[in-house]
């Protein structure tokens, strides 16, 4: 394999918030783990060179659940369009198995939300991620990559707006991509990515947050993998999915707003599982990718389907 077309989501993919978007939870049902976007040739660190990726996500959804999975608004759809742009820079230094890179991802969003007749939009750039490190490691076909991001709140957004691209506050993100890749064989990877929230103290106008107060969004934690084959070493093809779990509840500073948050949404915790299909090909014009993922077991956010399409080059 071509080592230098080979620019993977290793180097850590990550995305926008939107209350009615994908990989929802936290404040306004929100989130800006990216789930899905981690597959095939995930933990593959590419060799010394400059790389860009485009990747472009669809996101469509008629149901918003509720802690039991209920659904939770009647009449109720989202579709969610975002272009992500990263650009990630690997210089020609190694230290024994390990290597070393840094990377940037610039997110453009768009939103729209029908809860019963009452429509919401967002668009215009979402939130910028920075990647002042990425470390990867490689022995035989085993491969492991660690990502640390920091996501400035650059996304639009607007507080007495039921959608927004951007998430107005600070969060930490690492990510951890381990698998094992044969070239001529199987493929197993998963990716596990990580989000800690600063507190938005201007925020939404969102039906959980009773008292309007500052509003914090608890840890969440997701998890992508692939099932793949390599039936050359230009095309493979497999199973897809993802995980996500919000480890912790969501806070608001107002003890009364946080007491019913609490009481009557337990925290608004959300997870949700999904299940799909992708295949990757490598061609001299770059690396292609695209899967499809359907979601199920939804709590607290919504339940829909999820497409992507990603084209990577080196320079």
């Amino acid at each position: 394999m071509n080592s230098k077309l080979l620019i993977t989501t290793a180097l850590g993919l990550m995305a926008f918030g939107t209350q009615a978007g994908h990989a929802l939870a936290g404040e306004g049902a929100s989130s800006n783990i990216t789930l899905g976007a981690t597959t095939f040739q995930t933990p593959v660190i590419p060799g010394p060179g400059f790389y860009y990726s485009n990747y472009v996500n669809y996101y469509h959804a008629t149901r918003l659940t509720d802690g039991d999975g209920n659904s939770l608004v009647p009449d109720f759809s989202v579709d969610a369009w975002v272009d992500y742009n990263q650009f990630v820079y690997v210089p020609p230094v190694e230290f024994g198995d390990l290597t070393f890179g840094i990377g940037a991802i610039v997110p453009f969003a768009s939103v729209r939300q029908d809860a019963g007749g009452t429509i919401s939009e967002s668009k215009g750039l979402a939130d910028i991620v920075l990647q002042p490190l990425i470390i990867g490691w490689k022995k035989d076909n085993f491969h492991a990559v660690l990502v640390q991001g920091v996501i400035a709140p650059t996304g639009t957004y607007d507080a007495s707006s039921d959608v927004n691209v951007g998430r107005n506050t600070w969060q930490y993100q690492p990510q951890l991509s381990l698998g094992y890749v044969d070239p001529d064989g199987l493929e197993l990877t998963a990716t596990m990515t990580y989000i800690t929230s600063g507190t938005n103290k201007d925020p939404m106008n969102f039906f959980a947050n009773v008292t309007n107060s500052p509003y914090k969004t608890g840890d969440e934690l997701g998890v992508d993998f692939a099932l793949g084959y390599n039936f050359t070493p230009k095309f493979e093809m497999g199973l897809t999915g993802y995980y996500y779990q919000q480890l912790s509840a969501d806070k608001i500073k107002d003890p009364v707003g946080d007491a019913v948050l609490q009481q009557n949404f337990n925290g608004f915790k959300g997870r949700v599982a999904a299940l799909g299909i992708g295949a990757r090909y490598l061609s001299e014009y770059g690396e292609f990718y695209a899967q499809v993922n359907r979601e199920f077991a939804a709590e607290n956010r919504t339940e829909g389907t999820s497409a992507w399409l990603r084209w990577s080059v080196a320079f």
